[in-house]
């Protein structure tokens, strides 16, 4: 069943959560083939993704890199996480970034992980419907891929690419379709 989109979390206090940025920024940075840092980090990883979905706050990309390249930690990545990302995209709306964070669980050093591969495959294959969008057409009113208040809805594929949506830095709908 479709579940209704909800805007972002607001953050409770907006000067908290600039400083949950800048320490994921920096955790970010520490993690960069850094295999030793993403060890220690690897045991926080559900901790940080209760952060997904805060307004304002790039919790992913931090979680990409406790993981990129390291096959002995991506393969321990529990079913859970990926179901909860899908479940983001489902509350929140796509945004490239969070379909982004699958690129580095499905390969490692380019060997691709078939453990996580035919996992994820299973996962968007329960719920095809509502996660897989190939039109990329928002003209037909309220899209169940975009929040209500989403400047882009009641626009297709072409008007997207005139307004130049393929050259947002984030959520650009053109580059994840």
């Amino acid at each position: 069943p479709r579940r209704p989109k909800r805007e972002a979390k607001k953050p409770m206090n907006p000067r908290r959560r600039d400083l949950f940025q800048q320490c994921y920024d920096f955790l970010r940075a520490l993690c960069m083939g850094n295999r030793e840092a993403q060890a220690k980090l690897f045991p926080l990883l559900h901790v940080f993704s209760e952060h997904v979905g805060i307004e304002s706050l790039n919790v992913s990309d931090t979680l990409s890199e406790m993981v990129r390249d390291n096959s002995k930690i991506v393969m321990q990545v529990p079913e859970s996480f990926f179901r909860q990302f899908l479940d983001a995209m489902h509350m929140w709306g796509r945004k490239a970034r969070w379909l982004r964070i699958f690129e580095v669980f499905l390969e490692a050093k380019g060997k691709p992980l078939k453990r996580n591969q035919d996992l994820l495959m299973r996962l968007l294959m329960e719920d095809v419907s509502e996660l897989v969008d190939l039109e990329c057409d928002f003209s037909r009113g309220s899209s169940k891929y975009l929040p209500d208040s989403d400047p882009r809805q009641g626009k297709t594929m072409q008007e997207l690419i005139i307004d130049g949506d393929h050259r947002l830095k984030v959520r650009s709908l053109v580059k994840f379709h």
